[in-house]
């Protein structure tokens, strides 16, 4: 190769020219732009995982609200079965019903203790009812077959003419026989506190 050439110098200037191009190209070009790729590969792939738990935990409070809903609607069902201080007239009401549907005639009824308790209060009645010990088994099936929750605290049994008072029967009510009893109970209802 003759450097002397004038052809051979200017095929060499360009040859070096564009070697420098290149390595001028891939030192302040390429590489920090690849370093920026990089980088902004690493962003993407910790921006997807962040996508990717916050779709798992998006999809796990979906789950979390239809359970949140599933539970409210069982609860609103459990109130129903529970009166508040509003439908406790109702309440009264059917346990009313129980006795007539099991052939017992209410005989007194009467207002017990009151306890207050958290979400609720525990609200005590004592019932006289006069019928055949048979039909007992009757009232309490009927009494808890009602949508209202209430359940017997104690029970007292009697034969009319052990009983204080009864011996001559009440004024609203039928004179009792040789087969009938005097059954007091005491009936707790749990009334919801309304607030």
């Amino acid at each position: 190769m003759d450097l002397s050439d004038q052809k051979t110098q200017i095929i060499l200037v360009i040859v070096l020219g564009v070697a420098a191009l290149v390595y001028a190209w891939y030192t302040y070009m390429y590489t920090p732009r690849k370093e920026e790729i990089d980088t902004l590969n690493v962003n993407i792939e910790t921006l997807e995982q962040e996508i990717d738990l916050f779709q798992i935990e998006a999809d796990q409070e979906e789950a979390v609200a239809v359970q949140l809903a599933d539970a409210r609607q069982r609860w609103s069902a459990v109130l129903l079965q529970f009166p508040t201080e509003a439908k406790e007239d109702e309440l009264l009401a059917n346990m009313s019903l129980a006795g007539e549907a099991s052939r017992l005639y209410q005989i007194d009824f009467e207002r017990g203790g009151r306890r207050v308790q958290e979400l609720y209060i525990e609200q005590d009645y004592t019932i006289r009812l006069l019928g055949e010990y048979r039909n007992l088994g009757r009232y309490i099936a009927v009494l808890s077959g009602q949508p209202r929750r209430v359940s017997v605290a104690r029970m007292r049994i009697a034969h009319p003419s052990a009983a204080t008072g009864a011996s001559g029967g009440t004024s609203a009510g039928p004179l009792p026989t040789e087969e009938e009893v005097i059954i007091t109970l005491t009936v707790t209802s749990y009334v919801v506190i309304e607030r």
